[in-house]
């Protein structure tokens, strides 16, 4: 050391090849002295250092033999300054684009960036995207400074379409961090998201009560390997222990409650499909109520899926089945809809044949009604007061078939005298024919419609007339006569 007052440890010169005996700092070693150590003894023994911080030291020296001096290992760098190789994992390999309880499924999976070695300062490693497949977060894995992982989550992206598995490598790029330090490993994991698109619910529900049984059916929904047909007494929306039944296959798609009920009881049903064993999204909940025996009354003689109308009473209830299947839209309704059609046997009767009008479900269920008499509608309630209540509204129209019998019935004595303070009237025989609805070869005589507002703000408007106040679906063959002056 030529000149300072800083203490030098564990270093030493040669007093014989320098020529000096003293120096500033340092110890003074013979060249036999320097060279006899072949090992991290004497006055080598703390020469064995740590540099990158793991467990144990580094051996950064090279001893030689006796005749030789100690060198560095490598030309330049000792080894904390070397390439670390990163490298990805993943861990679970195999997940869903849903994650399920019943069965269990993940739809994440840890992906780890691992060093090989620890780095004296953090390393970032940009991790490789795929918006098809997956989200990553974070994007980046920081590994810290004396670490050697990191960690994101990456979560299965669903695309709600029918797709194969989808099996994906997550390749880093070749420089995969933000040092020159930092290389690629040779391999890349890859991960397979398994296609688990969610099922659209059960539509067309129906059901159909005789006596203590209940029939239940619907349309197939694409995708399902099976359904569940789920039902309790309590409430239509507590499903936390249900009495389900199970049917098998796509087409499975009618399954009857044969035991375990109880005579007049309102029960509320859903459906919901299965796939691969998970359950998909429920139907809408429908209602109806068991009876203490088996009904024996055919409302359907003609076979054509139409419900057979004959009085005031049974027009009425029309308003208590506003798709026309034959059940109640809601269970309160129940007793009112009995004791217009007394005694029905199951389905109504409905056995659709070849009568039935071109929106046929295609089930054993009904469609619609139709006239089989003349009705005189100039009874109490209807010919009193604000009069007939239209059926339908714009909540919800009537969406069934109504025939006329070839217009050889008719309808007579239609009195509507309805007002509002508020919001659109609508007014007519039907209120509201919502999408789908089809009305045929109906013929109104002596027909009254009174509507108003007769007090709003806004935008309100009236609509009015003999058969409907408003049409969404299809009428053909009607006619309406005015109540003569």
């Amino acid at each position: 050391m030529g000149f300072g007052s800083g203490p030098a440890t564990n270093s030493y010169w040669d007093t014989e090849t320098s020529g000096n005996s003293t120096s500033h700092a340092g110890t003074g070693k013979t060249t036999s002295e320097l060279q006899s150590p072949t090992g991290y003894t004497g006055i080598y023994a703390n020469w064995n250092l740590n540099f990158d911080g793991q467990t144990g030291n580094d051996d950064p020296w090279n001893f030689g033999t006796a005749n030789q001096y100690p060198t560095l290992k490598y030309s330049s760098q000792v080894s904390a300054d070397q390439p670390r190789t990163v490298t990805l994992s993943v861990s679970p390999t195999t997940i869903w684009e849903r994650a399920l309880t019943t069965p269990s499924r993940v739809n994440t999976a840890t992906v780890t960036a691992t060093l090989d070695k620890k780095w004296n300062a953090p390393v970032v490693v940009t991790l490789p995207t795929n918006a098809a497949a997956y989200t990553m977060n974070p994007l980046t894995i920081t590994i810290p400074a004396g670490s050697t992982t990191g960690t994101s989550t990456l979560t299965a992206v669903n695309n709600y379409t029918d797709a194969a598995n989808n099996t994906v490598t997550l390749a880093l790029d070749t420089h995969p961090a933000d040092t020159r330090w930092v290389v690629k490993g040779s391999t890349d994991p890859s991960i397979t998201i398994n296609d688990d698109d969610e099922l659209t619910k059960p539509t067309g529900v129906k059901l159909s009560a005789d006596g203590t049984k209940i029939r239940v059916d619907w349309t197939a929904v694409t995708g399902a390997t099976g359904y569940k047909v789920q039902w309790n007494s309590t409430s239509s929306t507590d499903w936390s222990s249900p009495t389900e039944a199970t049917t098998t296959g796509n087409s499975a798609t009618t399954h009857t409650i044969s035991s375990g009920l109880s005579a007049n009881t309102t029960y509320y049903v859903r459906v919901l499909p299965t796939k691969s064993g998970a359950d998909e999204p429920p139907s809408d909940v429908k209602s109806t109520t068991t009876r203490a025996s088996a009904g024996t009354g055919d409302y359907d003689a003609d076979n054509d899926g139409l419900i057979e109308v004959k009085t005031a009473a049974q027009l009425n209830a029309i308003r208590y089945d506003l798709d026309g299947d034959g059940a109640v839209d809601n269970a309160t309704n129940q007793t009112a809809y009995d004791t217009a059609f007394p005694n029905a046997e199951a389905n109504m009767g409905c056995n659709e044949g070849a009568g039935a009008l071109s929106n046929d479900t295609g089930n054993p269920a009904c469609d619609g009604y139709e006239l089989a008499a003349n009705i005189d509608l100039n009874v109490s309630p209807h010919n009193t007061g604000a009069g007939w209540t239209p059926i339908g509204d714009a909540t919800t129209g009537y969406t069934g078939e109504f025939d006329g019998h070839r217009a050889s019935y008719k309808i007579s004595n239609l009195f509507i005298n309805s007002s509002a303070t508020s919001g659109n009237v609508y007014a007519g025989l039907f209120g509201v024919l919502g999408t789908g609805a089809e009305v045929k070869d109906v013929r109104l005589e002596g027909v009254s419609v009174t509507a108003a507002l007769t007090s709003s703000t806004g935008s309100h408007n009236v609509y009015a007339g003999a058969l409907a106040g408003k049409n969404s679906g299809t009428v053909t063959g009607s006619s309406s006569l005015a109540l003569s002056p």
